[in-house]
């Protein structure tokens, strides 16, 4: 019988593009599988887990058994081809909400966006669902994720949508610069989710504290 720390397989299912420098890979496992959102995983193309590279889960767990992940491009980076098979590790890291909520900040930048996808997919199933701040950074128009998604959820009026750009067009009207720089608008919430490069998180943080916010209260994952 396997212990708790044995690998599982699973198989690239799909792999599409989120942006010019961004993959969303959906992976579909073979055995009972099961994560918290705020939660990452090692995948790796050998049982033995050599070569593992670590990711968020961009997903929450479902009936069809199947896993996304936002793999930037670098040199080191999986291929995922479709059909073929990876090696995941068991999740670890801890729950970004472990108790229901009535309020909710998420920020984060670049591919600290999909633990922050995984809180929102988790969220806005629950009933009643918590009030939802998400601030988000990205340079340009085409580098934000799951545009589409966040764009549908503000319009349902699920999510209060903050996207911020570093780079933009010209015909760009939204928030400029650093989502660092917006924390200080962000209403008052019960819990904030912070994921990105490690200096924002540190920054973040720091914000949040000279506006009283208890650590405590805080799920901050920085890379």
């Amino acid at each position: 019988m396997r212990g708790v720390s044995a690998r599982v397989a699973a198989t690239v299912v799909d792999v599409r593009s989120l942006s010019p420098r961004v993959r969303a890979v959906e992976l579909h496992v073979r055995e009972v599988y099961t994560w918290s959102a705020g939660q990452h995983v090692g995948v790796s193309p050998r049982e033995e887990g050599e070569g593992a590279r670590y990711y968020s889960l961009a997903s929450v767990p479902g009936a069809r058994g199947t896993i996304e992940l936002c793999v930037g491009d670098s040199d080191d980076a999986p291929a995922f081809p479709p059909g073929g098979q990876v090696w995941l590790s068991q999740p670890a890291g801890r729950a970004a909400v472990p108790e229901p909520v009535s309020s909710l900040a998420l920020i984060g930048v670049g591919t600290g966006v999909a633990p922050l996808r995984a809180v929102l997919l988790e969220q806005t199933g629950r009933a009643p669902a918590p009030s939802l701040t998400l601030l988000v950074g990205f340079r340009s128009e085409s580098e934000v994720l799951y545009a589409e998604e966040l764009e549908r959820w503000r319009a349902l009026g699920q999510l209060d949508y903050r996207p911020v750009l570093s780079q933009p067009g010209a015909g760009w009207r939204g928030r400029l610069g650093y989502v660092q720089d917006h924390v200080v608008e962000l209403p008052r919430a019960e819990r904030y989710c912070v994921c990105g490069k490690l200096d924002m998180v540190q920054e973040v943080q720091a914000a949040l504290g000279a506006f009283g916010v208890s650590p405590s209260q805080v799920f901050a994952e920085g890379y």
